[in-house]
């Protein structure tokens, strides 16, 4: 079985190719374009580079949230479009959990943040290998006081945890370890989307949708003024 994922959530943009769980091919780029700039040449030097052909994917992956909301509207239309072209199912892969799939074996609390700005983040906390509590767009203060339950070392992973270590490492002190370079990337997301497959839980195009956590700064606007 062959998979192309494809990471459009943050900053950085990134996209892989796996056989059965290996890697054949892994692109990463944070070059300051946009992502509508170079998601689709990033997927033809994909096919390109590894020999292989869109005809050969048996199936798509793609981290639909949360993170930028253009971003993530920007990975998840390409994958639907792809998916409906080829006729092939889709396997949509949060990005904190693909987060948590790069802090890789740390024995310890692992807390993903995506940074949403002002002291904002979407956070998943894991322990023992699983989601310790549900998904959440909150303060950072809010998902601190979260972890103030749990002992051993905490370690602090994504954009989020970088733009927020003074409020970290604060209130958490010496238990906290910052990972702030790991990524939702798209190799990550590829590896959870096996085991989706596995379980069956791939959907169609048609199902497809981000996952936004929270409403669009315009839309709280527009719902504080009316």
């Amino acid at each position: 079985m062959i998979c192309l994922a494809i990471d459009t959530s943050s900053r950085t943009a990134s996209v892989a190719l796996l056989q059965d769980r290996d890697i054949i091919y892994s692109g990463f780029l944070n070059d300051g374009r946009t992502h509508s700039e170079k998601l689709m040449p990033m997927v033809e030097a994909c096919f390109e580079t590894s020999g292989r052909d869109i005809s050969d994917v048996d199936f798509f992956a793609v981290v639909n949230g949360p993170g930028s909301f253009t971003g993530v509207r920007i990975g998840v239309a390409a994958v639907k479009g792809l998916a409906h072209a080829g006729g092939k199912p889709v396997a949509a892969v949060n990005a904190l959990d693909a987060m948590h799939y790069g802090a890789g074996l740390f024995n310890g609390t692992v807390c993903c943040l995506v940074d949403a700005r002002n002291a904002q983040v979407y956070a998943g906390i894991y322990r023992e290998g699983g989601l310790a509590c549900p998904y959440s767009a909150s303060h950072i203060n809010e998902v601190l006081d979260k972890l103030k339950g749990f002992d051993g070392s905490i370690l602090f992973a994504g954009c989020g945890a970088a733009a927020n270590s003074e409020a970290i490492a604060s209130a958490i002190g010496p238990c906290a370890v910052f990972a702030a370079d790991i990524h939702p990337e798209a190799a990550y997301a590829g590896k959870i989307a096996f085991d989706y497959y596995e379980k069956g839980l791939l959907t169609d195009y048609l199902n497809l949708s981000p996952c936004y956590i929270r409403k669009s700064s315009a839309e709280r606007n527009l719902e504080s003024k009316n």
